[in-house]
């Protein structure tokens, strides 16, 4: 499932926008709750979830830390998301400012930041995960690569443009995988400016998503018992063993392959990496966007042949 993540950058939300975004496949949203000072863009946190949750998407918060700053500004920002049924919060953690303090500080700060998520109560109920680079995490003069905090969820930030959380994924952190792939930065989708893209890992999309048969059920219903039902004493019991077969029907051979015509799991060849279509021209159109960047830079730096005279 791809999802997008949004701020005070973000372009307007309407309705039509919003129905674009799901029509392009987004099924999650991850909004900044932010109260920005003058000279910048105008805070929308409530605005942006509110507008999601309507048209019924799943909506997650994530807050930025800023490390020259205590869990008070943390606490501040939280209560922009009062009321509203957001289910995940997540700490952006990408603040240079930690190159003025030593890495325990730095560990010391993160944490305090954590514990004032873990605090607010979110539709989940869950611990607070990080989002976070690589990039930023293994510097010396920020994170030094601390496994401290290997226990939370990863947001990873990764632009490699494929869209598989799966795929591309270097450990660092003590994290294995990252729970959410953040694969593009800034762009637009259905006429939406200020995104980030995001793929969701299968595990989350699991949990956004589980399949009708493990749907709850209502607790104050008791189970049917199948072997204590009454039956119509006046119908006889069947014996299986004395049923008459159709003599037009010819016997199943177990041999006999299925019909490939018939649908399956898998949607696209064997030898693909993709088992279904949406999954193999997501990637495909990832390979096609590099591409494209890679013949525009080539095209700059390529000199203007020489005119004949």
């Amino acid at each position: 499932m791809l999802a997008v993540d949004m701020s005070n950058f973000t372009d307007p939300l309407s309705p039509t926008a919003i129905a674009g975004l799901k029509a392009a496949g987004v099924g999650h949203v991850i909004v900044q709750t932010v109260d920005p000072p003058p000279n910048y863009p105008p805070g929308r946190t409530r605005a942006q979830i509110q507008a999601c949750l309507d048209a019924g998407l799943t909506v997650d918060a994530y807050v930025w830390l800023w490390f020259d700053l205590d869990a008070n500004d943390i606490e501040r920002k939280l209560h922009l998301l009062d009321g509203l049924n957001v289910r995940q919060l997540w700490l952006d953690v990408e603040d240079t400012a930690s190159i003025n303090y030593s890495q325990a500080t730095c560990e010391d700060k993160v944490t305090s930041a954590l514990a004032a998520c873990d605090a607010y109560p979110t539709g989940s109920s869950g611990r607070t995960g990080i989002y976070s680079g690589r990039w930023f995490w293994l510097d010396r003069r920020y994170m030094g690569n601390s496994t401290r905090f290997a226990d939370r969820l990863l947001w990873d930030a990764n632009y490699d443009d494929v869209a598989d959380a799966r795929l591309g994924y270097v450990p660092y952190g003590g994290w294995d995988h990252p729970t959410i792939k953040q694969f593009r930065g800034t762009t637009s989708i259905a006429g939406i400016g200020g995104l980030d893209l995001n793929v969701l890992s299968v595990e989350l999309e699991a949990q956004l998503n589980p399949p009708p048969d493990t749907q709850p059920t209502d607790p104050t219903t008791p189970p049917t018992d199948p072997t204590n039902q009454p039956t119509d004493p006046t119908t006889p019991p069947t014996d299986p063993t004395n049923q008459p077969t159709d003599p037009t029907t010819p016997p199943t051979d177990p041999t006999t392959p299925t019909d490939p015509a018939q649908p399956t799991d898998r949607q696209t060849p064997e030898d693909w990496e993709w088992s279904t279509w949406r999954e193999a021209a997501i990637q495909y159109k990832a390979i096609a966007d590099a591409l494209g960047q890679q013949l525009a830079a080539a095209q700059k730096t390529t000199p203007p042949a020489a005119a004949s005279g």
